[in-house]
């Protein structure tokens, strides 16, 4: 597929069937922690061809929005589910 700069339809078809992703972030910090999550609850929307947007329900800490307002930075993505 290589790398998408947009959410065309067919991507948008992809993500609407998905029941789970993954935020993964890291501090700026080399002694800090990557963290990993998944995330569900289908709290994740497209609200443009460039732009996403999911609800962070805390669970077991509070890393990802840590992150995430110390530097903004986030790789988000989806494991694919065929039936």
């Amino acid at each position: 597929m290589g790398l998408l700069t947009e959410i065309d339809p067919n991507v948008q078809k992809f993500i609407a069937a998905q029941s789970m992703f993954f935020v993964s972030t890291a501090p700026l910090s080399a002694e800090g922690h990557l963290n990993l999550s998944p995330k569900g609850l289908d709290s994740f929307r497209i609200l443009g061809p460039k732009r996403v947007a999911y609800l962070d329900v805390t669970g077991s800490g509070v890393e990802t929005i840590a992150h995430l307002k110390e530097n903004g930075r986030s790789i988000d993505g989806m494991q694919g589910v065929s039936e």
